[in-house]
């Protein structure tokens, strides 16, 4: 007889626009293989997992709350989630459970309890607190609340995973008798990326433009790459920021060649959004872990981002760094690779996931 297959439990409670795809291609990727996978996800109207999970696996699919109540108790104490998961994990006698997208709410108290009954992985996306721009304390209080419950998992759970080998590293000095697991990640291109055929309207009459690609936000640098275009003495360019998001840039009115799609972007468009731009730029002042990498190689365009270790982990041979922060260095750099011609080869995609974090399930 061959071995019986280990079977996980994925959990992704989070139905961010950057948590959908991660905790889909990860959840995917462990399917056809020697696992029996299930799957228990909360999607929000715009962000669903249940469109990306591909068949074969057992998955349960939960509607985010719409009621203040519901969604408190969500982000504090989601009891019915526990529940579901018990139920899943008795009726199939599941003992590894993966917390894939933040699980925040579990931290305070069902965290612990879990613990006992399952061999309980953490997937640690943000080991150091995103900088905020906002200052409404609502905000403010929300992202020190989710980094609070990041490090409380942390500390509670004893195997942790994360895409970010500076993360990794940092986290098997802070808890050196924990597992600590580093694997690469996964490609976020979907199906409907890949195939999509509708055309983004604003850049419908445009090509080799620099493309911004993401959640429009103050860490991501989006204010330095906007100063450094307007210092470029060409003008023969179009700047594009595609993606929603609430930090609010101080546009000048006078300059016409620079659009920003303050909108979801649909997977269907991105084919057309980036097969028209000449370079993509993530100009971020902090990463620890992005999937926005993988959708520029998958499209074969050319990358300039800043040399936090992230990038400097994950960049191809035909792509270019600049000295984070540095908006001369990035003026300079954005220039040469516009004046330059380079065609850029395939991407070698990523290494085997399955055989990076098999060590850590039962």
């Amino acid at each position: 007889m061959g071995r019986e297959k280990k079977k996980i439990l994925f959990i992704a409670s989070e139905p961010s626009v950057g948590m959908v795809p991660f905790g889909a291609a990860i959840i995917n990727s462990f399917q056809n293989s020697n696992y029996d996978v299930f799957a228990i996800t909360v999607s929000g109207i715009e962000n669903t997992y249940s469109e990306m999970i591909q068949d074969g696996v057992v998955h349960k699919e939960c509607a985010y709350p719409t009621s203040k109540l519901g969604k408190l108790m969500h982000k504090f104490f989601p009891l019915g989630l526990f529940f579901l998961i018990r139920k899943m994990m008795k009726a199939n006698g599941i003992k590894n459970v993966h917390f894939l997208t933040g699980e925040y709410g579990f931290a305070l108290f069902l965290t612990r309890i879990l613990k006992r009954r399952c061999n309980l992985v953490y997937t640690v996306h943000d080991l150091e607190m995103h900088p905020y721009s906002s200052r409404r304390k609502k905000d403010v209080f929300w992202v020190y609340f989710f980094h609070k419950m990041t490090l409380r998992n942390i500390r509670f759970i004893d195997n942790l995973v994360t895409c970010s080998k500076k993360q990794a590293l940092e986290l098997a000095k802070m808890y050196p008798q924990k597992k600590v697991i580093y694997h690469d990640f996964p490609s976020i291109v979907t199906t409907a990326m890949k195939n999509g055929n509708e055309i983004c309207s604003e850049v419908k009459d445009m090509t080799n433009y620099v493309l911004f690609f993401g959640t429009f936000s103050k860490y991501k640098g989006v204010d330095l790459l906007y100063e450094a275009f307007l210092n470029l003495k060409r003008k023969d360019v179009n700047l594009v920021f595609a993606g929603k998001g609430g930090y609010e840039l101080n546009w000048n009115s006078n300059v016409k060649n620079v659009i920003h799609i303050n909108r979801f972007i649909k997977d269907e468009e991105i084919a057309d959004l980036f097969r028209r731009a000449k370079i993509v730029v993530y100009p971020y002042i902090q990463a620890t872990m992005s999937g926005v990498l993988t959708i520029a190689h998958f499209f074969k365009k050319r990358v300039l981002a800043s040399d936090v270790q992230f990038f400097r982990d994950n960049i191809e041979s035909d792509d270019v760094l600049f000295e984070c922060g540095n908006v001369t260095d990035l003026e300079n750099k954005l220039d040469e690779m516009l004046s330059n011609e380079i065609v850029v080869g395939s991407s070698c995609g990523c290494k085997n996931i399955i055989d990076q974090m098999d060590p850590i399930y039962l």
